[in-house]
């Protein structure tokens, strides 16, 4: 999706929290405000979400996983995520994966989805 837009994707890789150093680089990790087109960031700690949002993360591999978000409306936000299982062994998968707006903010668990939300990055324009 980023490459198609003309987004610069120098230093992404495989790796979750290789987003979360893109967006530090570029200077558009937020911890409010999601946006079609972002990447939500995503850590399995909640102390971990607040220390990627503060500054304070120990390194980018508390960043668990990424999902692109795909909507947002007046009360939800709807992320796409890949590779995401069920949390009881069960197979992984695509899965939309929607949660309050008002539960949106860098360290606030994201329902249904058994991790933190720890921001968002915008892709940069080359």
């Amino acid at each position: 999706m980023w490459a198609s837009t003309g987004a610069d994707v120098a230093g992404l890789d495989g790796w979750a929290g290789s987003f979360l150093g893109y967006g530090a680089a570029h200077h558009s990790y937020r911890t409010t405000g999601p946006r079609v087109g972002d990447v939500a960031l995503f850590t399995l700690d909640a102390a971990d979400a607040e220390s990627v949002a503060s500054g304070t993360a120990r390194d980018e591999r508390v960043i668990s996983h990424v999902g692109i978000i795909v909507a947002v409306s007046a009360t939800s936000v709807t992320v796409v995520n890949g590779d995401w299982g069920d949390g009881a062994g069960g197979p992984k998968r695509v899965r939309l994966s929607s949660f309050a707006l008002a539960r949106s903010d860098a360290g606030d668990a994201a329902p249904g989805m058994r991790q933190y939300l720890a921001g968002y990055v915008s892709p940069s324009a080359r």
